[in-house]
């Protein structure tokens, strides 16, 4: 991997680590969240289910689709709708499971085995499986997908078979294969260090391949959603985005309450940081 590659996976950790608070974020002030854990609380203070956060934006997000959103401002949403099969443990870089309950790499580096979370679905009930990777990573080397292609194309290619695919010499990706619908196996071609900081990224994340067949590519970038994480879109526009709990999320957190705490997430598109000091003030804005 290159060192450009390497700064895009750096610059993205933050992100990461605001998409984790928020996942856990509740009323009570004690509570920092983040993959199903809690921060310290005392005796008499627990977190509180429900309570709506409203965020000011600096700019529209452009991109909902995982595959596609490689900006900051996008991946601060992607991070709270789609989720990948790896993610960072709260406030470190250790590298943990997040769809893959556990994985597996072999002794010379080459094989990843990834074994998924049973039970997850996507928020129109469908199961999350292996093949929905498969088909996320099918979109992510297309060079024709419509309307844009993947950025993130490039961050894949030690796969074996990702180059012939992205050239259009293969159908199939020989380097991933799906011995059941809850593993997942990765074989590269070079050992690669930063494999598993790459998928920790947004865009090997499960996607619903029925559903992004049924509304297209475009309107998947822009209007419409379908993954497993914490929260669901309601709209994205050029002045707001609006997130709703996920009521069937997978996540609970140290006292068995079901994560995302809150109940809803309003982002208003505000480039004016003269009003979003005054809104925090007024305290119209959380954070």
């Amino acid at each position: 991997m290159n060192s450009g590659w390497k700064r895009g996976i750096t610059g993205l950790l933050s992100i990461g680590a605001l998409g984790l608070m928020l996942t856990g974020c509740g009323t009570s002030t004690g509570n920092n969240g983040g993959t199903g854990e809690a921060s310290t609380i005392t005796d008499n203070e627990k977190p509180q289910m429900g309570g709506n956060l409203t965020l000011d934006l600096s700019q529209a997000v452009p991109d909902v689709d995982p595959a596609i959103g490689y900006d900051t401002t996008s991946s601060e949403i992607l991070y709270q709708l789609y989720e990948p099969l790896v993610t960072y443990k709260k406030n470190t870089y250790q590298i943990v499971g997040d769809l893959a309950k556990s994985y597996d790499v072999s002794a010379d580096g080459l094989t990843y085995t990834f074994h998924l979370r049973q039970g997850v679905k996507f928020w129109n009930n469908d199961p999350m499986t292996s093949k929905d990777f498969v088909f996320e990573l099918e979109r992510i080397l297309n060079p024709n997908m419509k309307p844009n292609p993947s950025p993130g194309s490039s961050f894949f290619m030690d796969i074996a078979g990702a180059q012939a695919y992205y050239n259009g010499q293969t159908k199939t990706i020989s380097g991933v294969s799906t011995p059941n619908d809850s593993t997942l196996v990765i074989k590269l071609v070079k050992p690669e260090s930063f494999f598993l900081q790459v998928l920790a990224l947004p865009f090997l994340s499960a996607v619903d391949p029925k559903f992004v067949n049924k509304v297209g590519n475009a309107a998947f970038n822009t209007t419409e959603a379908m993954g497993t994480g914490p929260f669901e879109l309601v709209t994205n526009n050029q002045s707001q985005v609006v997130l709703k709990r996920n009521p069937n999320y997978w996540q609970k957190d140290q006292y068995g309450n079901q994560l995302p705490y809150l109940n809803q997430i309003t982002f208003n598109v505000n480039s004016n940081t003269q009003l979003d000091e005054m809104h925090w003030e007024q305290g119209q804005t959380g954070f």
